[in-house]
């Protein structure tokens, strides 16, 4: 019997690779994909078991690729021994989104941002104020455009981060230095709303498909997904 075999790939192979001459298959969740997903991907997640995987065409070679890049070795060969072209992104996403994040002939746009993108500054800002303000530019703003935010709340660095994945805007980066959490934001395509229950005496910040922010009942702090009481109304 032949030994399996599967090639691997780097990220920078990866990021000039022609998508239409490969298929590609994502292990990740769906959840992660929302956020950071790849539209031309075929989205098989590792945590459902090995069954799907003999839906993947073999008319193209495969790659596949998953956070890491663990889950997906073990998934190469899996379908290399089933007659499969397939080859693994050495890294994972992960070191894709590394790799087109920051580049290394380009400046950092949080530290010397560029001409075309807008500054909010919301620093001495309460929360949820970073956040509202953060929502109110890209309101109507088009699919691609680049919001860089700076704030001095603390809690800001989580909040930015819950808020973009239950809008599915995209967050580039997040730094904090010197005191100051700068984050870059991009207006994406698809934007979910969260769902929203009703308890008495909780504060909700509720994020609409629009990117609106509201506030409901100031009468007590906004709670986190983990239940952890964050802002406090001023």
């Amino acid at each position: 019997m032949e030994e399996s075999t599967y090639k691997h790939i780097s990220a920078e192979e990866f990021a000039n690779i022609d998508h239409d001459k490969v298929t590609l298959v994502d292990l990740r969740e769906p959840d992660e994909l929302l956020v950071s997903g790849i539209d031309s991907a075929i989205n098989i997640p590792f945590s459902g078991g090995f069954d799907k995987l003999d839906t993947i065409p073999k008319d193209k070679p495969v790659i596949v690729f998953c956070r890491v890049g663990d889950w997906s070795e073990e998934v190469a060969e899996i379908l290399s021994d089933r007659g499969y072209d397939v080859t693994t992104l050495d890294g994972g996403y992960n070191s894709y989104r590394e790799l087109t994040a920051r580049k290394p002939d380009q400046e950092d746009p949080l530290e010397n941002p560029a001409k075309d993108y807008v500054v909010i500054d919301a620093k001495g800002l309460k929360c949820p104020g970073p956040i509202v303000k953060v929502a109110d530019h890209l309101r109507d703003k088009p699919v691609g455009n680049t919001v860089i935010v700076e704030a001095t709340e603390d809690a800001f660095e989580s909040d930015i981060k819950v808020w973009c994945d239950r809008t599915g805007n995209h967050l580039d980066e997040l730094i904090k230095k010197d005191g100051v959490i700068r984050a870059k934001i991009t207006r994406a395509e698809k934007v979910r709303a969260p769902q929203v229950k009703e308890q008495n005496d909780k504060t909700f910040v509720v994020f609409s498909g629009d990117h609106d922010a509201q506030r409901y009942n100031k009468t007590r702090p906004f709670q986190n997904e983990h239940g952890r009481s964050r802002c406090k109304d001023d």
